[in-house]
C-alpha cells in the first residue's frame, strides 16, 4: 500500500481508514472501490475525494517512470522534426540521457538554437498528444503527453548552442570533471602570461 502515497490526496490516515474499513490492499481494488462509489461514505471523504483519487491513479498509470530508448528516441525525433520547421530555428537536438543513448530515459530533453524563443515554446506546448503543460517560459518549457511521457525544451541563442548542448548532454560527474580540467587550464594560462 506504500504506492498509494503517490496518489494526490491520499495520506497515511486515509490509507489506513480505507484499509481498515474496506479491507483493500491493492491499488487496483482501490480504483474499483472509487469507481463504485464506496469511498464517498467514509469519514472525511466525499464525491470530490473519490474523483481526486481516480484522477491521481490515472496520472500514476500514465507516468510509468523511465522510458525505454526504443520508445523515447522516435518520439524525440518527431518533436525535433516539428521544432526544426519553426521560423527562427537554426538547430534542434536531443540532450541528456537520450543523447547518451542510455537504455532508459526519465524525460525527453530537447535543446533548440533559435532567434525566436516564443514561437518555439508555442509549437512545443501545442504538440499533438500533449495532455498538460507543466511549465512554459521564455527559455524552458515542460510538457506531459497523454501516455505520461514528459519532455522539456530549452531555447538558446545560436552562438551558445554548442556549449549548452555539451553541458546538457554530459552527466553530472562528467560536467564536474570537465569544469576541473577547464579551471586547471585557466590557471596554467594565467601563470604563463605572467
Amino acid at each position: 500500500m506504500a504506492d498509494w502515497l503517490q496518489v494526490p490526496g491520499l495520506g497515511p490516515k486515509k490509507i489506513s481508514l480505507i484499509w481498515k474499513t474496506l479491507n483493500i490492499t491493492a491499488l487496483a481494488d482501490l480504483e474499483t472501490a472509487a469507481k463504485n462509489g464506496q469511498l464517498r461514505d467514509l469519514p472525511g471523504m466525499g464525491a470530490k475525494s473519490e474523483t481526486a483519487i481516480l484522477e491521481g491513479i490515472a496520472s500514476l498509470a500514465r507516468r510509468s517512470g523511465r522510458i525505454p530508448l526504443g520508445r523515447a528516441y522516435p518520439l524525440a525525433q518527431e518533436i525535433i522534426k516539428t521544432l526544426k520547421k519553426v521560423k527562427g530555428v537554426v538547430e534542434a537536438e536531443s540532450a541528456g540521457s537520450l543523447r547518451r543513448m542510455r537504455s532508459t530515459v526519465g524525460d525527453l530533453d530537447i535543446l533548440v538554437a533559435s532567434t525566436n524563443s516564443a514561437a518555439v515554446m508555442e509549437a512545443f506546448t501545442n504538440l499533438p498528444g500533449v495532455s498538460r503543460v507543466l511549465g512554459k517560459g521564455e527559455t524552458k518549457s515542460s510538457i506531459e503527453f497523454t501516455d505520461g511521457v514528459r519532455a522539456q525544451v530549452w531555447v538558446h541563442a545560436p552562438e551558445k548552442f554548442g556549449t549548452a548542448l555539451q553541458y546538457a548532454t554530459g552527466s553530472k560527474d562528467h560536467n564536474v570533471q570537465l569544469r576541473q580540467i577547464a579551471l586547471g587550464k585557466r590557471s596554467v594560462t594565467i601563470r604563463s602570461i605572467r
